[in-house]
């Protein structure tokens, strides 16, 4: 089976993540546009995430016009038992045959981004719902998401296959039968091994 890509999104466009100091996230959200005095997306690397922004920097690629990141997928669903049992961690349980993209915009495509966003939204109260059941036992913690994804408070994912890709690029992604798809069938197959697909667009 091939690798697909799975995002919230409608008829309008897709829906990113991203995680901004108090100020910028106000002026964002009273706005509905990026900008304020602390805000300066020419400088550096705009990073976005089509999903729930839990990352772990596994590896990247950069090039002039952006960074791809292939991070460990996380199941909102159940945090990782063996972390909270090694450190007491709440984090989500990492899903060992998926990986969440973390996208890094610069130049002409942080300026695309920033200039055709549709809406901002502020997400942190669920963030921190999400974290609190994360704190309960398992089946508490579980039964507490799934009543967020009931009241349509957390991200319903679909496959989603942008319709500007050409065959190269699906390629690439390993969206096609090819050497990318070959070595995404390999992840979590080999613990001794790092499985982790770089990728640049």
């Amino acid at each position: 089976m091939l690798p697909k890509i799975v995002a919230e999104f409608d008829s309008d466009g897709v829906y990113f993540y991203q995680a901004f100091k108090t100020s910028i996230a106000s002026f964002a959200i009273t706005n509905q546009r990026f900008g304020g005095i602390d805000f300066n997306h020419i400088r550096g690397v705009n990073d976005i995430h089509p999903i729930t922004p839990i990352t772990s920097g596994d590896a990247s690629a950069s090039e002039a016009r952006g960074v791809i990141q292939w991070d460990p997928a996380r199941d909102l669903t159940c945090f990782d038992e063996l972390a909270r049992t090694r450190s007491n961690s709440n984090i989500p349980r990492k899903m060992l045959r998926s990986r969440a993209i973390q996208i890094g915009l610069q130049g002409g495509l942080s300026d695309f981004y920033v200039n055709n966003t549709l809406s901002i939204e502020d997400v942190t109260e669920q963030a921190l719902e999400v974290g609190k059941a994360h704190e309960e036992k398992k089946e508490d913690c579980e039964k507490a998401i799934r009543a967020m994804f009931d009241a349509d408070r957390l991200p319903i994912e679909r496959a989603y296959e942008p319709e500007i890709l050409k065959n190269v690029h699906k390629l690439r992604l390993g969206l096609l039968p090819g050497e990318a798809a070959d070595r995404i069938a390999l992840l979590g197959t080999n613990p001794g091994r790092g499985g982790v697909k770089n990728s640049t667009t």
